[in-house]
């Protein structure tokens, strides 16, 4: 399961709020599970058993999923062109990630005759090329919103060039970067997301990109708009739980 590395370090990541997720589940299931995770034992009546943090069931991981709509960050390092990866789903953002506020909002309306039906989902991608000193590294989140409408509306939330200083990334080590998405960024975010919709079948309701970082010298359109496309292919696929999500993420991205 991809909960296994986090709960082997004695963290239960199930969204953004992870340990009082599992005191919550502890206290209606009954199981002694807030005074054992640092000594990596469970107790008690819930479905699960076994010494080792990372060995509880997987069924009831798979419960936690479903239930509380939890996925660790997916990370995937040395994979196709990339050197780093990171993925969020339906992740609480810090909201220092707001800092550098809205601008000016770019926005698209994608009419169709037929429409398919996605499910309310938001991503938040961070991805670094690997061996290309420029144009390497992008960080940008997507929501989509289900309307019952005859469009899908989509819109780029466009910050400041030089927003708040983001730590603790994975661009190049030496590169500064910012918060917000600049606009020449977020033209190429309208562009790459207008001609994927026209090609392929889609939901009514908005397409929000709604939140980015960008390197001082590391970031270019290309690379906004690679990040555009793996998110559209995100929020368009299907999957069961966060195994499939990370199998998904990792045939997109080495397509």
């Amino acid at each position: 399961m991809i909960f296994d590395s986090a709960l082997s370090s004695g963290s239960v990541y199930a969204g953004s709020k992870a340990f009082e997720y599992v005191k919550e589940f502890n206290e209606v299931n009954g199981a002694d599970i807030n005074n054992n995770l640092k000594a990596g034992t469970y107790s008690g009546n819930a479905e699960f058993s076994g010494n080792e943090l990372g060995k509880i069931s997987s069924r009831v991981l798979y419960c936690l999923e479903k239930i509380l709509g939890g996925y660790k960050m997916i990370k995937l390092t040395n994979t196709g062109v990339f050197k780093n990866v990171q993925l969020w789903k339906n992740e609480e953002i810090n909201n220092d990630m707001h800092e550098c506020g809205i601008i000016e909002v770019l926005q698209h309306e994608i009419k169709k005759d037929n429409w398919s039906q996605w499910k309310e989902n938001s991503y938040l991608i961070e991805l670094c090329v690997k061996r290309k000193p420029f144009s390497n590294y992008a960080k940008l989140g997507v929501q989509y919103i289900k309307k019952d409408s005859s469009e899908l509306d989509l819109k780029v939330y466009i910050g400041c060039d030089d927003g708040s200083i983001v730590d603790n990334t994975i661009a190049t080590l030496g590169d500064e970067v910012h918060l917000g998405i600049p606009k020449e960024y977020g033209e190429e975010i309208i562009r790459v997301a207008k001609q994927y919709l026209n090609e392929n079948v889609c939901s009514t309701g908005e397409l929000i990109f709604n939140i980015g970082a960008h390197g001082y010298y590391g970031s270019s359109q290309s690379i906004f708009g690679l990040a555009t496309l793996i998110l559209l292919k995100l929020i368009t696929c299907t999957y069961e739980n966060s195994d499939d999500l990370e199998l998904k993420l990792n045939s997109i991205i080495c397509e």
